[in-house]
């Protein structure tokens, strides 16, 4: 059997897998991770080995998983914050438990829950070991070198530490998220305080155009995002402009851009991931991260790669072979 982890919010590419599996004739299931709370399902954990069962599910039916996020970051356990605060902490401790319960070579890809994803810096860093240009970049909480990096570069952008974030906006009943920005020198001058919480900065680079690379297990799937004259999407794509959406194709990478990408991805211990590089106007490809978790439906549907029924049938293969 095939066991899909996913959440029940904002997962599309998990419900499109699920019917491709279904459709191919594979027999698969799908828990979300608030089941493990909500539903009266029966749950049994015991002292032994790899003994579990949820949901009538015991990982001795189990051939291989395929992991896509598990709860929302705004689920709430409970209205009283310190109390909703202890309870994700026992659910995250609770998901450890039981996702020990199935054997590590039954997963397609990684999941977050025993060693934590690289951070954006210590990707630079093997970025840069394997061959990849990266942009020069400041984490910082002092508006002095931060003045002093904006003077060297000339133009420079901030964006997060972590991963993307997004959430749900009541008051305007809109999808918000993080994103990455330019910082001006008025802006540093008048609105960052002396010293501020420490943010990643970066060097601001000219592009031609952007690529998102969805990377299966050594397959890559490249489309080139042409962002750059838009003054909306120019310094982040994911400012999309519904108006004047970008134009999005297929892109070619060379072998050496292929084995740096997989040089990368191996000592990243990923299996699967959106990568985000740029062009520069010198033609010189920029690595900027990589989202383990990143979404590949927008890389799937404008270059017809089809990738939900390539995994789909590679985990349908992966449940024979492990029967």
């Amino acid at each position: 059997m095939i066991l899909l982890f996913s959440q029940d919010q904002f997962e599309y590419t998990t419900d499109i897998i699920f019917e491709w599996i279904q459709h191919l004739g594979g027999n698969a299931k799908r828990i979300n991770g608030k089941e493990l709370i909500e539903n009266k399902h029966k749950i049994l954990f015991s002292d032994k080995l790899n003994d579990c069962e949820f949901n009538d599910t015991n990982p001795s039916q189990v051939n291989v998983i395929w992991y896509r996020r598990w709860l929302n970051s705004e689920y709430t356990l409970n209205r009283n914050k310190k109390v909703n605060s202890y309870l994700r902490k026992e659910f995250y401790a609770l998901t450890q438990y039981f996702f020990s319960c199935f054997e590590e070579s039954k997963w397609y890809n990684r999941h977050d829950y025993f060693q934590e994803f690289l951070s954006k810096t210590e990707q630079l860093i093997i970025a840069k070991e394997v061959g990849f240009k990266i942009p020069d970049t400041l984490i910082t909480n002092n508006k002095k070198e931060l003045v002093t990096f904006f003077k060297k570069h000339g133009s420079i952008i901030v964006k997060p530490i972590s991963d993307v974030e997004s959430f749900y906006d009541k008051p305007t009943k809109k999808l918000m998220g993080t994103f990455t920005a330019r910082i001006t020198e008025d802006y540093i001058k008048e609105k960052i305080p002396t010293f501020f919480f420490p943010s990643l900065f970066q060097a601001e680079i000219k592009k031609k155009y952007e690529l998102r690379i969805f990377y299966d297990k050594g397959d890559c799937y490249p489309m080139a995002i042409f962002s750059s004259k838009n003054e909306k999407t120019a310094v982040d794509f994911r400012q999309y402009d519904n108006q004047l959406p970008n134009r999005n194709i297929p892109f070619q990478l060379t072998l050496k851009e292929e084995n740096k990408i997989k040089k990368f991805m191996k000592k990243s211990n990923l299996e699967t991931g959106s990568l985000d590089i740029i062009c520069s106007e010198d033609n010189e490809l920029i690595f900027l991260e990589v989202n383990p978790l990143g979404q590949f439906g927008m890389v799937s549907n404008p270059c017809n790669y089809y990738i939900e029924k390539k995994i789909a049938k590679n985990l349908i293969q992966k449940d024979h072979e492990n029967k």
